[in-house]
């Protein structure tokens, strides 16, 4: 580099000056030219003069060599970011505090980073100031996130235990920790079950699996998609099961033939067998998939396409269908069959609604509906008669191949919701009292139906609701997608 005079190697006893010139990104030999005046040092000083040429010299400078190796990463910036440094971002009755650090990527793509007590107190301060300045109702939640200087592909980060603390103490609806490997939004429940399990400063691990380390049947089934690896850990402890909820979001990049309805996501279990996630989607609009979990392990990105000869492409619950079968939430009538338009029973929606939220059926059950008998629905009335979803039709009867009406269906739908705490929030639909038919609503209806309604999960057909009528397959399938696809 041009960093010092050129030297002339034919003289000696010379020194020059003025030279105050600076290259950089150099990248092939430069030929620098530079006139000078000449300081007589070894022979009493003095310099040239009148009509004496000034002299020039020509030095060859070559680049500085490449590194061989990786230069040390920077520390991870740990000052507290500050209030400016805090963005909020709010939405329909909800409000998110964001805090950001950096975090640089070594040579084998890992980063790991540390959010300190004062920069967490101070996202959970402004969350809590901002969300005293909305109207009633607002779910509040902060967000911890790590971005990285290059693609990393495994991320952990740091909280404080004090941090995980006072954020379940306070009662913040969902915590936040995102990162470009994934994003993983832990419900109260589960920030409680951190904070109780935990005795020390806590770890959050985001990863991607390299896909050799599984069976050959796994990656036969899940191809190049990738494999992500999640876990919880503070000190010695691994916390992986949590009494709530985690929404995961993972980036993917759909395939040119891939219908987005089967993009599917699968838990990987200890034997290393495949399981669907029945709650799961890809968001075109993010680039996602997104999926819910109460418990952490590895999950890959799939594809698993169904289709049933009468169901077409042009069909208006081939979607639906699609996204059902794909999760195995149905796996329709038989002989490639789907049988859409024929009525649905109450057996039937029952076992498909507590299938999409990833409910089981209950074994050998003492206590049960006196006409469930011995059969494919038999130990899903149980769980749903204990769990409060269904409470029958009277005298403990729960008429299972009877067709189910329309407001039932969704009376049956909202106790499942309300029983894995995922009643939709939103309101997005239209009051109840604007369709035609609402008078004709059952009294034991009209709360189930009122609470869909306005979250657009109900649309009803030519302003009617059509509550007392029968329902399809395919009818069925529509709510269900228009459910989990959200």
């Amino acid at each position: 580099n041009a960093a010092t005079a050129p030297a002339n190697p034919e003289r000696s006893g010379y020194t020059f000056s003025g030279w105050d010139k600076a290259f950089s990104n150099v990248t092939s030999d430069l030929i620098v030219t530079a006139k000078y005046t000449i300081n007589n040092d070894d022979q009493g000083g003095g310099s040239s003069t009148g009509d004496t040429p000034t002299p020039t010299s020509t030095a060859k400078l070559s680049p500085a060599p490449t590194p061989t190796t990786a230069p040390k990463p920077t520390p991870v910036p740990t000052s507290a970011p500050g209030s400016s440094n805090v963005v909020i971002t709010q939405g329909q009755n909800t409000l998110i505090a964001t805090g950001t650090t950096q975090a640089i990527v070594d040579e084998k793509g890992r980063a790991a980073t540390t959010f300190t007590q004062e920069q967490a107190s101070e996202i959970i301060k402004k969350a809590l100031e901002e969300t005293q300045k909305q109207q009633k109702g607002t779910t509040t939640g902060i967000e911890f996130r790590v971005e990285t200087d290059k693609a990393a592909s495994d991320v952990k980060a740091s909280l404080p235990k004090t941090a995980i603390d006072e954020a379940a103490q306070k009662e913040l609806k969902a915590l936040t920790m995102s990162s470009p490997v994934a994003s993983l939004t832990f419900d109260s429940d589960a920030l409680n079950t951190i904070s109780q399990q935990s005795s020390a400063d806590v770890i959050i691990s985001m990863a991607k699996v390299d896909t050799e380390t599984l069976s050959e049947e796994t990656q036969e089934m899940i191809g190049d998609r990738p494999v992500f690896d999640f876990s919880v850990t503070s000190g010695d402890k691994v916390i992986s099961q949590f009494d709530g909820n985690v929404s995961v979001s993972v980036p993917y990049s759909p395939k040119p033939d891939e219908d987005m309805n089967a993009i599917v996501i699968y838990f990987i279990n200890a034997q290393g067998e495949l399981e669907v996630i029945t709650d799961c989607f890809y968001d075109p609009a993010t680039g996602n998939v997104r999926f819910t979990t109460s418990h952490f392990s590895q999950y890959a990105v799939g594809y698993n396409k169904v289709g049933f000869n009468d169901v077409s492409a042009n069909a208006w619950y081939h979607n639906a269908v699609s996204f059902i079968a794909a999760r195995n939430i149905t796996r329709g009538t038989g002989n490639s069959s789907y049988n859409p338009d024929a009525k649905l029973t109450r057996g039937e929606f029952l076992v498909m609604v507590m299938r999409a939220y990833g409910m089981e059926p209950d074994e050998n059950p003492e206590d049960n509906f006196v006409d469930a008998g011995d059969t494919w629905y038999t130990g899903y009335l149980a769980a749903a008669k204990r769990l409060g979803i269904s409470k029958g039709i009277g005298d403990n009867r729960f008429a299972p191949e009877k067709n189910i009406t329309r407001q039932e269906m969704f009376t049956l739908l909202y106790n499942t919701l309300k029983a894995v705490g995922k009643l939709p929030s939103g309101e997005d639909g239209q009051p109840l009292n604007t369709f035609v038919d609402a008078d004709k609503i059952a009294s034991w209806a009209k709360e189930a139906i009122d609470k869909l309604v306005r979250a657009g999960i109900i649309k009803g057909s030519n302003g009617n609701l059509l509550a007392e009528d029968s329902s399809t397959r395919a009818e069925m399938a529509q709510v269900l997608y228009n459910l989990l696809s959200k």
